[in-house]
């Protein structure tokens, strides 16, 4: 008897001497050993799903963005800035014009009453244009080129009598004084005259107030002048604050 697996020849035994391996082992196979009787059977077929279609997502609520300042008719149409101050100026010119002339005929007599009541009545005709400016009349700058105008005209006369006057009565001295005086005020009236004159025809703020440049264009005295443009908000909402207020 031979080895199974040396080929070594075996005396008696169930283990070769040469090997060490057991001879005819009747063991049975393990059970992966063990070839499968049962049926072939494929792995079970599915249909083909379809992907699931594509829903977007909703678009999120549009909110307009808020503007930094709010969004409106321009603050230049209502009374403010130097406009303002011109309004107070012409309520103090109307409440104080009547109690000069109480003044007046409580302490003069004679040609330097008749001198100084014209002269009150001209102040108190200052007030007139403002008045026509608030109501946005637009012969306002006309009413007052021409109160100016008389108002200086007056003043020079007015000037030229006192020093007559006094010349007369008072001696030179009192004169000389009265004279300088009176070219001071005129040189004054002047500059306030030029002043207001700028700001009337330059103003953005007259312009945009007043709703048309007609004010400007149709004056006699200022019809050669560009008007300003008239402000409005900017795409922002702020509010343009460019000219003279």
């Amino acid at each position: 008897m031979y080895c199974i697996h040396c080929g070594k020849e075996l005396p008696q035994g169930k283990f070769c001497p040469g090997c060490g391996k057991q001879q005819g082992s009747t063991a049975p196979p393990s059970p992966a050993e063990k070839p499968s009787t049962l049926p072939y059977a494929p792995p079970p077929s599915y249909p083909a799903q379809p992907p699931p279609a594509y829903t977007p997502p909703p678009p999120p609520a549009y909110a307009p963005p808020c503007p930094a300042y709010p969004v409106g008719p321009h603050e230049y149409k209502t009374i403010g800035g130097v406009l303002r101050l011109l309004q107070v100026g012409m309520i103090l010119t109307l409440v104080l014009t009547p109690l000069i002339l109480i003044f007046d005929f409580a302490t003069f007599w004679g040609v330097t009453l008749v001198l100084e009541l014209i002269s009150t009545a001209m102040m108190g005709l200052t007030a007139v244009s403002t008045i026509m400016l608030l109501r946005r009349n637009p012969k306002f700058l006309t009413v007052f080129h021409v109160v100016w105008f008389a108002s200086f005209a007056w003043t020079i006369v007015r000037t030229t009598i006192l020093i007559v006057q006094q010349v007369i009565y008072g001696g030179e001295f009192l004169a000389l004084f009265t004279g300088m005086f009176s070219i001071w005020g005129i040189i004054m009236s002047v500059v306030v005259f030029f002043l207001c004159r700028m700001y009337y025809t330059r103003s953005v703020r007259v312009r945009t107030y007043m709703g048309s440049d007609t004010y400007v264009t149709q004056c006699p005295f200022t019809k050669n002048v560009t008007p300003p443009q008239p402000a409005v908000p900017d795409d922002a909402g702020r509010q343009n604050q460019q000219g003279y207020y």
